[in-house]
This record gives C-alpha cells, sequence and structure tokens, in this order.
C-alpha cells in the first residue's frame, strides 16, 4: 500500500473476477488496472469519487412484504443536495405466481446545498412500471408520497400471498454528506446505511 492507497493488478492468473476485501478510509484510493473481460464484486457499499460529486450505490435485496400485510416503503434522504434514479422490483412468494414480477424506476432529487434541511419536498420525475404477465393485478402503485427528506412507495394492493421486494438506487451526491439515510417499512428501519 502506498501513502495515497492501494493499487491492484487484477485479475490474477486464470481468474476473470476482481475482489476487493480490504476497507479502504476515506480520502485514500484504489486504482485498478483490469484486463478486458474482468468483473468487479463488492460485498457492501461501493462509492466513487469521494471528494467531488460522489457517485454512490445503495441496495436492499429480497425483503418481506407478509401476507395481508399493507406496506409502505420509506427511502429516507440526509439533508444535502442530490440525484439519483431508483428501480425496485417486487415479486410474488408464498403460494402466489412465482412468474409474476413488477418493476417501477422514477429519478428523484432534491435537499439542499448547505446540508440544512430543505423548505421543498423531494422532486420526482415520471414514473414507469411495467409488470409480467399482463394479467398480473399484485404491482407496485404509482403513487409517490414525499417530504423534504424521504420519497415513499407501495404495492398497489394487499395480497393474501406475500411479497419480496428489492430496491436499487443510483445516487449521485453534491458532496460526500449527501446520502441515503435508510429504508423503512412501515415507518421500521429495515436497512440504514453510513456512507
Amino acid at each position: 500500500m502506498s501513502s495515497s492507497g492501494w493499487i491492484f493488478k487484477f485479475p490474477q492468473p486464470g481468474s476473470n473476477q476482481i475482489e476487493l476485501n480490504q476497507n479502504v478510509a476515506q480520502n485514500s484510493s484504489v486504482v485498478f488496472s483490469c484486463i478486458t473481460g474482468s468483473s468487479f464484486f463488492s460485498t457492501g457499499p461501493l462509492c466513487i469519487n469521494t471528494q467531488y460529486a460522489p457517485q454512490k450505490w445503495y441496495s436492499l435485496g429480497q425483503s418481506p412484504i407478509l401476507s395481508n400485510e399493507s406496506a409502505d416503503i420509506e427511502i429516507v434522504f440526509a439533508n444535502g443536495s442530490f440525484a439519483c434514479k431508483v428501480v425496485c422490483v417486487l415479486t410474488q412468494s408464498d403460494g402466489g405466481d412465482v412468474g409474476a414480477i413488477s418493476t417501477l424506476s422514477f429519478q428523484l432529487c432534491g435537499g439542499t446545498t448547505d446540508n440544512t434541511l430543505s423548505v421543498n419536498q423531494v422532486v420526482s420525475s415520471n414514473i414507469t412500471e411495467f409488470h409480467s404477465p399482463s394479467s398480473n393485478t399484485n404491482i407496485w402503485s404509482l403513487t409517490l408520497q414525499k417530504t423534504t427528506n424521504s420519497v415513499t412507495l407501495s404495492p398497489s394492493v394487499v395480497s393474501a400471498n406475500g411479497y419480496m421486494y428489492s430496491i436499487s438506487i443510483d445516487f449521485i451526491a453534491h458532496n460526500p454528506s449527501s446520502r441515503v439515510i435508510g429504508i423503512k417499512k412501515n415507518n421500521v428501519y429495515v436497512v440504514e446505511y453510513n456512507y
């Protein structure tokens, strides 16, 4: 390791994957020299360009919504200004149509440049929902509830069968303190993030 960070050359002979299993301190760097066809895997948080307009990725996978449970899924943001793209996947479980899937995608922006609580609601782009099969009625609602630092989404119906939902957030921050705080289901954090 150099004083400015780590330098890795991957993949190792006989491998086509890159894995970094080290914590990298803030304001240090990792430089990758990749061979074409290689892959990079991260089992934890991933942040790029932490000094200037950081890009961060957040995800929550296969989280359950129980049979006959109403669920409000809330994404909570810190005060700093941001823009992000959100993709949410809803699948049936517990005896439902295991081939049924609903995908919701939208973009958001909000926050303030001085990291104070905004007086304006988070703003969203047009919302896109598509699902399979076409007869699937257990889909995401097209209604987003927005506050000054959060957005809430929910399935369009309460199902006798359970759901599983996954969320992926591609986040561009105004400064390093802009971030997703966490994701809640019915006002209880399912996951909290610290980056």
